[in-house]
């Protein structure tokens, strides 16, 4: 194989990574694999795979393209393409809301990148410009490529028009059992706090001060040591409006529980956490609630229209608790699952559109039809978005407060 050939078909697998970094960094729609959820570990360790092999492809195009260079100048130019890349790629992110740029993203891109130029600074330019290395380029480039072009594919999320919870869940009650207890010396955010029920008794009180009491509607369980059983027709509510909180989650706010459902088959969706005043979309400044093993958020937008979100696989099979959280943030909102984030999505609508005669309601619509059985031990509002690290900080904590 000549080298002018072997030079374009390695500058054109590695262009087509360039769009497949590009993809992988900004697309909304990576797919959830089995056992690489988008957990943050699997996220960086994409980010540093992505600039290894980036970098690799440059330095081996230069080697072909540019026989004249020295090694030295080779392996520099190869390293500090790929670095200014990725922060080219983080960079970008700061307007996309789909995306927020990472500090410790663009340290792994430099780190892959010196590894790749590192490693193939030490073969011999004679070795990778046989035709053998070429060709195992070419194939294993146009396998990666394929492979995020499908992921482009079919990896893309529900759209609205299709708000369902697919597939089957195990049905039938569970049992109650004890919450899970945070790590050590992990202490919840309280920056932004507007009100926090730890539900240790009953009715439940606001450690705030800013929000009046949840008080039982029907039979509510305290559980022990903290904590509320709601069988499905019960529901814990505020009473009375709340103008204070209007003002102050105007722009932006978090919304987060700690839950056990009862069943996982309930649907409805059954309201966890709502602040509402009747089921129709018109109704809702914000919700969780849980449509068979999917997690149902909904915001009011504005004139008349809520955006509505549904995560799948959330309740999936028995455990001892669910940490939930929403925020919303300037048109933005994302849904966390145990720390996780999940979901996101850009809303429509006029901005947020926050009734302060609403009141806040724990297992039940105020309709009373839309009833959630399980436990519930812990409920926060916050008059900010939390950030993802504050997100798993929360959930670290655990749900005592």
């Amino acid at each position: 194989m000549r080298r002018d050939t072997a030079a374009r078909v390695v500058g054109a697998v590695t262009l087509g990574w360039l769009g497949c970094f590009a993809y992988l960094t900004l697309s909304p729609q990576i797919p959830d694999l089995p056992g690489l959820s988008a957990d943050d570990r699997v996220l960086g360790t994409g980010h540093l795979v992505a600039s290894f092999i980036l970098a690799g492809l440059v330095h081996l195009w230069l080697v072909l393209a540019r026989p004249g260079r020295g090694p030295a100048r080779t392996a520099v130019t190869a390293f500090a393409a790929t670095a200014a890349f990725g922060l080219l790629v983080e960079l970008v992110q700061f307007p996309v809301p789909e995306r927020e740029p990472q500090l410790a993203d663009a340290v792994l891109d430099v780190v892959g990148a010196a590894a790749a130029v590192a490693l193939l600074a030490r073969v011999p330019a004679r070795v990778l410009r046989r035709p053998a290395t070429t060709v195992a380029v070419g194939v294993v480039g146009a396998v990666l490529i394929a492979g995020t072009a499908a992921a482009g594919v079919w990896g893309t999320t529900t759209t609205p028009a299709e708000r369902r919870c697919p597939g089957d869940v195990p049905d039938g009650e569970l049992a109650s059992r004890p919450p899970p207890t945070g790590e050590p010396g992990a202490e919840r955010v309280e920056r932004g706090l507007v009100a926090l029920y730890p539900l240790d008794g009953l009715p439940a009180g606001d450690v705030t001060g800013t929000l009046p009491e949840l008080e039982p509607r029907g039979e509510v369980e305290q559980l022990d040591p903290h904590g509320v059983h709601l069988d499905g027709d019960a529901a814990l509510e505020t009473p009375g409006a709340a103008p204070e909180v209007a003002g102050r989650v105007e722009d932006a706010f978090t919304l987060e529980a700690w839950v056990r459902p009862g069943d996982l088959a309930q649907d409805g969706p059954a309201r966890i956490v709502s602040s509402s005043d009747g089921t129709d979309l018109a109704d809702v400044n914000v919700h969780l609630g849980q449509e068979r093993h999917c997690l149902s958020v909904r915001i009011g937008v504005g004139g008349g229209d809520a955006e509505w979100l549904l995560v799948d696989d959330v309740f999936d099979r028995p455990r001892r608790a669910w940490h939930l959280v929403v925020t919303y943030d300037r048109g933005t909102v994302r849904a966390y699952v145990d720390g996780r984030l999940r979901a996101r999505a850009r809303t429509g609508g006029d901005g947020l559109d926050w009734d302060p005669d609403r009141p806040l309601l724990v297992g039940n619509e105020s309709t009373g039809d839309r009833g959630f059985a399980g436990d519930v031990y812990l409920v926060a509002l916050y008059d900010r978005a939390l950030t993802p690290a504050e997100v798993r900080r929360n959930h670290a904590a655990g749900p005592t407060p």
